[in-house]
């Protein structure tokens, strides 16, 4: 849901930015609406800006459902800035934390599959739906997100982890490494031998998640993760 005017065109030759405020919680947060306040560094952006708009995005977090209002800016050069806070992920009626925890699920349990994880993170949650296609694309998000780093597309510095290949190193018929053993009218879904590198990597990746998180909430693991790895990349996770 979109509030306000909207010039499509001129939107489209300039597309916003996107700037994360920490100041909003969830955990214990049981009203129905979350307004979105902007971060104390955009207070010189903002003495030159104006509120143009407001965006509404629906998500869903223990037993609540939460309307999330965000806050759209336009410059005085023209330049759009939307402020969302840092558990929100476009597309998606979860939090980012519930992503990240199905992520870890999977990928530091090897014998197990997507069907297992996505559960698991349902019951964690206490979620009616969260399925493993969901948990997979987030997954596949995230996969991508640290291959990048490989390679240097996020400054120096910005390594997550070690020993993966790079994406220019794989083509369509491997999977890590492994090559995929199908014939023509008979091919198959990736065995859990296929994706064991690909999930040996996340676990890499997921590592300051998972270790925040067995001393504090998972709320409070996935804003530390989100803040650190925004704070680096200046980049969305999801």
């Amino acid at each position: 849901m979109i509030c306000g005017p909207n010039n499509k065109e001129e939107r489209k030759a300039i597309p916003p930015i996107y700037t994360i405020s920490y100041s909003c919680e969830l955990e214990n947060c049981k009203t129905y609406e979350i307004k979105v306040e902007p971060p104390e560094e955009m207070a010189a952006f903002l003495k030159t800006a104006k509120l143009i708009r407001h965006h509404e995005y629906q998500i869903k977090y223990i037993d609540y459902n939460h309307g999330v209002i965000c806050p759209e800016y336009k410059a005085g050069d023209g330049e759009y800035v939307v402020v969302v806070p840092w558990f929100l992920v476009f597309g998606s009626p979860y939090p980012i934390q519930i992503h990240l925890y199905a992520c870890e699920k999977y990928s530091t349990n090897i014998s197990r599959g997507q069907r297992w994880a996505a559960e698991e993170t349902r019951i964690k949650f206490k979620l009616k739906t969260f399925s493993h296609t969901t948990l997979g694309r987030a997954f596949k998000s995230l996969d991508r997100f640290q291959k990048r780093s490989l390679e240097g597309r996020f400054g120096r510095g910005v390594k997550f982890c070690k020993g993966v290949a790079k994406p220019s190193s794989l083509n369509s018929k491997t999977i890590d490494g492994a090559e995929f053993k199908a014939q023509e009218g008979n091919r198959r879904f990736p065995s859990v031998e296929d994706t064991a590198a690909r999930r040996k990597a996340m676990s890499k990746f997921l590592r300051p998640f998972r270790k925040a998180a067995k001393k504090v909430s998972v709320e409070a693991a996935g804003r530390k993760f989100v803040k650190y790895f925004y704070g680096k990349t200046r980049r969305l996770l999801l």
